[in-house]
């Protein structure tokens, strides 16, 4: 199973080389291989599993035309927004510090923070939950439908 070297996050496109709307097909093909696991979440959308040299990487698609609309990397994958590296061995950068960069009012609650101007979410950075550190970044407007039970993050 091939890796790619790194991710690049681009809000609204994808996380580079998977792109949203790419279907399950193509995702398998960037990778040489199935997923390890694939099941479908409450929601009704379908998240397939990777484990890339054992770190985690998670795709979810979306129940109505079945692309891309979600991807989730752990800490370990190394992962770029713009030049800066936010991800991976040798990471200087705080990744929340760069986030609210981007985006300077992110909403805390249900475990997660989301910037939702950059459509991307983290969860056990902020609070230093090493077991559930992970990255999501999702199509245009993906977590519109929780931002009404968050809160501004006080941090």
């Amino acid at each position: 199973m091939k890796e790619p070297e790194k991710f690049t996050i681009q809000p609204g496109i994808g996380v580079s080389p998977i792109l949203f709307g790419m279907s399950p097909e193509d995702v398998a093909n960037l990778f040489d291989a199935p997923p390890k696991h694939s099941r479908i979440t409450h929601t009704k959308e379908r998240q397939d599993a990777w484990v890339l040299n054992g770190k985690f990487l998670f795709v979810v698609y979306g129940e109505e035309n079945n692309g891309v609309v979600e991807v989730t990397l752990s800490p370990e994958h190394h992962a770029w927004i713009n030049d800066t590296k936010i991800l991976g061995t040798g990471t200087s950068v705080n990744p929340i510090k760069y986030l609210k960069w981007l985006d300077n009012e992110p909403l805390e609650g249900l475990g997660v923070l989301v910037f939702s101007k950059i459509d991307i979410s983290t969860s056990g950075f902020h609070d230093n939950d090493k077991s559930q550190e992970s990255l999501t970044a999702g199509v245009r407007g993906r977590f519109s439908s929780i931002l009404h039970r968050l809160s501004p993050y006080k941090a």
